[in-house]
């Protein structure tokens, strides 16, 4: 059960860790309302700053550390070590599976981030953000960016992990209070 829990964990982290992924942003008059020059710019900006290469590098990188960490939390939460050859096949579909939904999901994903550019950034303050990304510090701090935030996903995890045996304590109390009918049940 605690397995289950884990592989849900990491599918809540790469959630969190790429939101677009698991909520794919679709169409809404909000959406259509935006300025259709401030959306170009945003496109400009992605494209100068190699969205799509920075995408799949960030997410090779998600998968990398899922699947490093998988085993030995597989293991902690099992009575016995799972065979090695089953946890091979679990890193695998991670792998898949994220991948698969990244490709399925490119074109939502860029209309999304660009989306999110549009709210927060004028027109003009995109094209100068496309701008700066030629400069040599953008260009580095591109080429580090995913593993920059594979390394803040796991810190933010660990922050997290604190927590889970609390949360995990709270709510089985909650459950069993409610399942043994120790309280009132809910009006529905």
């Amino acid at each position: 059960m605690r397995a289950l829990f884990w592989l849900g964990s990491c599918a809540a982290a790469v959630s969190i860790a790429v939101p677009a992924v698991a909520a794919p942003p679709t169409w809404s008059p909000a959406a259509a309302a935006v300025d259709p020059e401030r959306l170009a710019a945003a496109d400009r900006l992605l494209v100068a700053m190699h969205y799509d290469s920075l995408v799949d590098r960030t997410m090779e990188s998600v998968i990398v550390q899922i699947q490093n960490d998988m085993p030995a939390k597989l293991n902690a939460s099992m009575d016995e070590p799972l065979p090695t050859d089953i946890v091979t096949k679990l890193q695998k579909m991670v792998g898949v599976h994220i991948r698969a939904a990244f490709t399925e999901h490119r074109a939502e994903m860029k209309r999304g981030t660009e989306l999110i550019y549009c709210k927060h950034f004028t027109a003009y303050e995109l094209d100068r953000l496309a701008q700066m990304q030629s400069d040599p510090v953008m260009i580095k701090m591109q080429s580090e960016m995913p593993q920059i935030a594979t390394e803040s996903m796991r810190l933010g995890q660990a922050v997290v992990a604190n927590e889970i045996p609390k949360l995990q304590d709270e709510a089985k109390a909650l459950i069993l209070e409610y399942v043994s009918g120790v309280k009132e049940k809910p009006a529905t």
